[in-house]
């Protein structure tokens, strides 16, 4: 093969490596998940420990294990999603009797929240069907559980045979005083582009935490163009501009990176 043509495919072969970066990039939120502990309590003595390992924009993955008082963690998975302000999670029976003692599962969907406090329905479930429901509420930090919190109860989970756990009043949870609400905790950052004049283009955006934060420009393709902010700063909402007097005509990507995240915005000079 003439040695024109060899270079004509591997410029193309680049090109084409290029451009799937670009595009790849183009199409990412996040490449790095956020992820928080939490210990919830409820009225009835059980004591859960969560992981929420944020997935994709206003929406985190639940996961953990809970001790519901029956000898053995139960397990844990569900979802918080920020959009519709909805928190669920599901308790798993890891060692099913054929709801003999304890049922197969049974779920927390929360309507509403405070500071350090959660109001929920739940659900309990036997051979697929539900078997109970009802409402109640259960306290929340922003932390691993420091132990086993229910062991003066005599009650031991959610049994079929037993109704009184179902009647446990609200009034026994005590509500954690001041915090902050769960919606309030979810903060993530956020990333917007405005065109202020030809060659000026004013970036708007907000961090969570104390972390470290780069703001950068790439073009259509992928390429490297500036760093706008490159420092370590606090939580809060910040105001900065890019000038692209020697940047050509064309789409453009400005890139967030903080520790725990990095979002995109596309816009065009």
């Amino acid at each position: 093969m003439p040695i024109n043509s060899l270079l004509n495919i591997h410029f193309m072969k680049k090109r084409l490596l290029i451009l799937v970066f670009a595009i790849g990039m183009m199409g990412f939120t996040q490449v790095k998940a956020a992820i928080d502990n939490f210990c919830f309590t409820d009225a009835f003595g059980y004591t859960a420990n969560v992981t929420a390992t944020k997935t994709a924009p206003g929406y985190w993955m639940l996961s953990g294990t809970a001790d519901v008082l029956t000898g053995y963690d139960w397990s844990i998975s569900g979802y918080y999603d920020k959009g519709s302000d909805v928190w669920s999670l599901t308790y798993t029976n890891t060692a099913p009797d054929g709801c003999t003692f304890y049922v197969d599962y049974f779920t927390y969907t929360s309507y509403a929240h405070g500071a350090g406090v959660i109001y929920f329905n739940w659900t309990s479930y036997c051979f697929g069907g539900p078997l109970s429901s009802g409402s109640g509420s259960t306290t929340w930090t922003n932390a691993a559980c420091a132990g086993r919190l229910g062991d003066d109860r005599t009650v031991v989970g959610p049994v079929s045979t037993d109704e009184s756990i179902y009647s446990n009043p609200v009034a026994d949870l005590k509500s954690l005083p001041g915090g902050i609400t769960l919606n309030e905790f979810f903060t993530e950052a956020s990333l917007s582009v405005i065109k202020t004049d030809e060659n000026n283009f004013g970036i708007s955006y907000e961090v969570a935490g104390n972390t470290n934060v780069e703001v950068m420009i790439y073009n259509h393709i992928g390429q490297y163009v500036a760093t706008v902010v490159n420092e370590n700063q606090a939580d809060g909402f910040y105001r900065t501009s890019w000038n692209a007097t020697e940047a050509l005509p064309g789409m453009y990507v400005a890139v967030l990176k903080t520790d725990a995240e990095t979002i995109t915005k596309k816009f065009v000079k």
